[in-house]
């Protein structure tokens, strides 16, 4: 869904016409997202490893594909134990307890409702509400159990969908893996919902980044995730009705309350999953997650901010 030019936010440095040494790579994960990784430092050794700690992240987290290695698919079609990597058991760990904290907003336990909400959607269709409330049983009864060795043993007859979560999750990842490497100035673009920025080659370190739903409108961050949820690019509209790819898990509908939530927060993950919840949220809700979990967000509606964090700037 990524592309230089970015459907919700634009990141000027990719443009930049400054000549610097840089080292980057372009690949597709995650659902075939085109990933794009840009340093200022390190080697081209650095970005191919890292590609591939990513492409092997992409693969466990799929739902939808059986792969080489055991992950999500492994688990969703199996009631025995899987042992899966560090990465994927500490991810489906954090994803599991926010879906428990969060259980209004966000949760793992969607993906057979995402499935049914996502081939009626094709079909200029909406579920029936037995459809729906059936599902919606089998996700309160899904469960996963997290033993030793790194094994996981889902319960229940819903699937885990890590789609609202994974790509956030490799942002860390490559933070981390940046970190190790004594790498401070990179991008790793995710696909427009989920861009890792470390410093820019400047003297302040800032990106610029415009918000493409706003009019000549844009902020300037670095050594932070931007995660960004929108219906711009994934929704429906049926006798009148706007319908989304994000499911509401208490209600088990496919429509939202904002726009577009775009979050800055220190992890990926966490703001991967609170971008999608909140665009469930009324801004009173809004402003109570942001104290409660320390990010900033920006919310709008109809091409219009209707809450922001007192600590974004915005410049025009």
């Amino acid at each position: 869904m990524k592309r230089l030019i970015l459907p919700l936010l634009f990141c000027l440095p990719l443009i930049s016409c400054a000549r610097v040494t840089e080292y980057e790579d372009l690949f597709y994960a995650f659902g075939q997202a085109p990933i794009h990784i840009i340093t200022y430092q390190g080697t081209q050794e650095d970005i191919q490893e890292l590609r591939s700690i990513l492409n092997k992240f992409s693969k466990e987290t799929d739902n939808y594909l059986e792969s080489d290695v055991p992950g999500v698919y492994t688990i969703n079609h199996t009631s025995e134990n899987v042992q899966v990597s560090n990465n994927l058991y500490n991810c489906l760990r954090q994803a599991d307890s926010l879906s428990t904290s969060l259980e209004s907003y966000f949760s793992i336990y969607l993906g057979s409702l995402s499935k049914v909400w996502k081939e009626s959607l094709a079909n200029n269709t909406i579920p029936s509400s037995d459809v729906i409330n059936d599902e919606m049983n089998k996700m309160h009864l899904t469960s996963l159990t997290f033993n030793e060795d790194n094994k996981i043993q889902k319960t229940g007859l819903s699937e885990i969908d890590l789609g609202a979560y994974a790509k956030g999750y490799a942002l860390d990842l490559s933070r981390n893996y940046f970190e190790t490497k004594s790498i401070s100035q990179y991008i790793v673009d995710a696909g427009s919902s989920s861009i890792l920025l470390g410093q820019k080659n400047t003297d302040d370190g800032l990106f610029t980044i415009k918000i493409k739903d706003l009019e000549n409108t844009y902020i300037k961050v670095k050594n932070t995730c931007v995660s960004t949820s929108s219906i711009r690019e994934q929704s429906t509209t049926i006798d009148g009705q706007v319908y989304t790819h994000i499911i509401n898990p208490e209600t088990g509908e496919a429509q939202v309350v904002n726009d577009t939530v775009i979050v800055l927060s220190e992890s990926g993950a966490l703001g991967d999953a609170l971008s999608t919840s909140m665009m469930l949220m009324s801004e009173p809700e809004i402003v109570s997650t942001e104290n409660e979990f320390n990010i900033k967000s920006i919310v709008i509606r109809n091409h219009k901010v209707i809450h922001s964090h007192k600590d974004i700037i915005f410049e025009h």
